[in-house]
């Protein structure tokens, strides 16, 4: 998503299956985060300078800054069962996050091995104020220096 000159936010998901479909703009973008009540983790998301969303599936949504990948809503990844938010945290961070609530933190398959964590959505109450801190404090570490700097919290 990208936010226009009035901070109006701009949704985009792709279809890239088979190389077919046309981009899906605004409020349909959002049907995977509303199918499991999760539209606040795209406000979080959205809520960050020159933020994209995208999904090569229709059923994960990756979080972009300026290209870059700072946060993956997860639906059932590889049939897991889980209901995620995907984040990149300090690799000292993620090993703790872990072992404090091995039920609600993961190291996600493919990405845990760069330093990134899940963060279950479907375990018992989530606590939002967590979730904004771990989807701000990845899109500090991803986004370029310069927006980097202006997210606060």
């Amino acid at each position: 998503m990208t936010t226009s000159m009035t901070n109006t936010p701009v949704i985009v998901m792709t279809t890239r299956q088979r190389g077919e479909g046309e981009p899906i703009t605004g409020d349909a973008a959002l049907a995977p985060l509303r199918k499991h009540r999760h539209p606040r983790l795209a406000r979080i998301c959205f809520e960050l300078p020159e933020v994209t969303a995208d999904s090569a599936t229709g059923q994960h949504i990756a979080f972009r800054v300026r290209g870059k990948t700072f946060a993956y809503y997860l639906d059932n990844h590889h049939n897991d069962g889980r209901i995620a938010v995907a984040c990149k945290v300090p690799l000292l961070a993620q090993s703790e996050m872990v072992e404090i609530d091995p039920v609600r933190c993961f190291v996600p398959p493919y990405l845990g091995y760069n330093g990134w964590v899940g963060y279950r959505l479907d375990v018992g109450a989530v606590d939002w104020g967590e979730v904004a801190e771990l989807v701000r404090g990845s899109y500090r570490l991803i986004a370029p220096k310069r927006l980097a700097e202006t997210v606060t919290g």
